[in-house]
């Protein structure tokens, strides 16, 4: 082999490994990179497990006052019902004069023997009166 051909092998020797270590520098920057996100993900893991309870202490916040609206609400649909029920058998009578007497038991003992009165002028049996409330009108 000439000199020179030994020259231009030495030389191609060397830009080859010249290059090699380029690659080699390339694949390691790559790999360190990689290398750092990978460290880098536990915190990005933590954050979203800290986000995720986060979100599930504002669902459990958010569910309590609707729980408790519903319960509200529930509880005022018993009372309308059960206040529903105890009027059903409520009777009006419109016209009748109320009583001049002062005591308020004296007034609902007039009230109740003019309503006994009228049930027994219509011929109703076993009408049972378990109250009597006189309301002005326009109430």
């Amino acid at each position: 082999m000439s000199s020179f051909a030994k020259f231009e092998q030495e030389l191609l020797d060397k830009v080859n490994a010249s290059l090699q270590r380029k690659e080699e520098n390339g694949l390691l920057e790559s790999i360190e990179c990689r290398l750092k996100k990978l460290e880098e993900r536990p915190v990005v893991i933590e954050e979203f497990q800290r986000l995720e309870h986060k979100v599930d202490q504002l669902r459990c916040n958010m569910d309590e006052p609707v729980v408790q609206a519903v319960q509200e609400a529930l509880h005022e649909d018993k009372a309308e019902e059960t206040e529903i029920d105890r009027r059903k058998t409520n009777v009006i009578v419109h016209g009748v004069s109320e009583s001049d007497a002062q005591d308020a038991d004296r007034r609902i003992d007039d009230d109740i023997t003019v309503l006994a009165a009228m049930f027994q002028e219509v011929k109703v049996e076993n009408a049972k009166v378990e109250s009597c409330e006189a309301r002005q009108e326009g109430r």
